[in-house]
């Protein structure tokens, strides 16, 4: 357990990851030399002074060569080469003839000519060993993050396609079967319409929003018109009215040019519907807000409803949950549903983002 810990924190630690790198590259050039007879166990600290130079010249190649030649500028890739060139360099020399000496307490002096040119040379073929190195350790972690961020985005778009199969049969199975229901709606109307005119007019608006429900039952990318969906609402407040012997004070607000909006159907009847069930309809000083605003490229819907004292009414349909769901599937980022459960007030607002 200790050691899958140790790993873990290894993984998610840039740093570490790097530290537990080079180390087992310093163990690996410690082993080879061991092996072949060039050194011991007790050289640790020549190792080091060697492996030193390929850490610090790693990262110089990587974060002024590798990155600019990636990005195909040869302007900037030859002078990131050459800069980290210098820089390695310059870095090579001092740990050589500065560090090393004030670590063994020798005396720091400048190599002679000769010497110079032998260092110039092996520290010049030391960098170019390093930057090929460098180089395939950045594509090969660009290479791997591809293919990561590949991955992710095949599992996000199977995640939402699960969503869009789960919100549609969620949809499919809150719906009576709407071909029963619309025929016995017809028949109830027939019976009520002589002796019960005001019933068979509920039975009658019923029955046109459950023929819209069911022509527009399905999701798509078009939607229906908005105001249509209002058509739906004044239909559903007609038939509170009625029940309620209108009783009920509702206030519908329409401002902007609603003729040319869509969206997907069933979403704006469902957000009233949950006012009717649940709010104080008969409260003149409350009345039920409902507005719908077209401003600019967005579209602006809210109901605002004082709570009703007592038990509420079970609700059944398709549920704010699968409501997220559908919008989700259809506007992806371009939505907002907010909702504001107070004490005594209980607020849904929509906002539906049109792209130019």
């Amino acid at each position: 357990m200790e050691n899958f810990k140790l790993i873990q924190a290894i993984n998610q630690s840039n740093f570490l990851r790097h530290l537990f790198f080079w180390l087992l590259f310093f163990a690996f050039c410690l082993w080879m030399k061991v092996l072949v007879g060039i050194a011991t166990t007790g050289d640790l600290d020549v190792i080091f002074w060697n492996v030193l130079p390929v850490i610090y010249g790693c990262y110089l190649s990587y974060y002024f060569f590798a990155k600019t030649f990636r990005r195909k500028n040869p302007v900037k890739s030859i002078i990131g080469f050459f800069q980290a060139c210098l820089l390695f360099v310059l870095a090579y020399f001092i740990q050589s003839y500065v560090v090393e000496p004030l670590i063994y307490t020798k005396k720091i002096h400048f190599p002679q000519p000769l010497v110079l040119n032998r260092f110039m040379v092996t520290a010049l073929w030391l960098y170019l060993s390093v930057t090929v190195l460098s180089l395939c350790y950045f594509f090969g972690l660009q290479s791997l993050l591809k293919e990561r961020n590949l991955q992710k985005v095949e599992k996000e778009k199977l995640e939402m396609e699960n969503e869009k199969v789960l919100a549609e049969h969620a949809f499919l199975r809150a719906q009576i079967n709407p071909h029963f229901l619309h025929n016995t709606l017809s028949l109830l109307y027939a019976k009520s319409l002589m002796s019960c005119p005001d019933v068979a007019d509920a039975i009658l608006i019923l029955d046109d929003i459950m023929r819209y429900a069911m022509e527009n039952k399905q999701d798509n990318k078009n939607g229906v018109l908005i105001t249509r969906e209002i058509e739906q609402i004044k239909k559903l407040i007609q038939i509170y009215q009625l029940r309620y012997a209108d009783r009920l004070f509702v206030h519908i607000c329409q401002e902007g040019d609603l003729t040319t909006r869509r969206i997907i159907p069933l979403v704006l009847i469902t957000l009233v519907e949950n006012a009717f069930k649940h709010g104080d309809l008969e409260n003149p000083v409350y009345p039920v807000q409902i507005n719908a605003i077209a401003n600019g490229e967005c579209f602006l819907f809210n109901v605002k409803n004082r709570k009703r004292d007592g038990p509420k009414e079970i609700s059944h349909g398709i549920g704010l949950d699968n409501l997220r769901k559908r919008l989700s599937q259809a506007y992806g980022n371009e939505f907002n549903l907010e909702i504001k459960n107070e004490e005594h007030s209980y607020e849904a607002s929509l906002e539906i983002k049109y792209s130019i």
